[in-house]
């Protein structure tokens, strides 16, 4: 659904359709489950490496998918570590894809 959103808002430029009642339930549980997985990540519960060897690609693809609404709620809560455990977890997997994958676009 996450996709779908972004989809639609790629078509209209609306970013408020992350908001809509029937995409903001799933597009909050997606970025939720990323940001806690980072956590777990930074925290040394789960290996980075095993973790980004399987979703790495679905990780950056969330990311890209959800920036411009976490960017908004970020401003909108004036706190700039919102969901700042799912950013940092899209950027080691833009690390590993680039050194993995060297020819790879998500």
């Amino acid at each position: 659904m996450l996709f779908e959103a972004y989809r639609k808002y790629k078509e209209t430029g609306n970013d408020s359709i992350f908001d809509d009642e029937f995409y903001k339930e799933y597009v909050n549980r997606t970025i939720s489950d990323f940001n806690e997985v980072g956590a777990l990540v930074k925290n040394g519960l789960v290996s980075t490496n095993l973790f980004l060897d399987v979703y790495w690609n679905i990780t950056l693809r969330s990311w890209n998918a959800s920036r411009i609404i976490i960017q908004k709620r970020r401003t909108s809560r004036n706190y700039n570590e919102y969901m700042i455990n799912f950013e940092v977890l899209a950027s080691d997997a833009e690390k590993y894809e680039n050194k993995r994958f060297p020819s790879s676009s998500v």
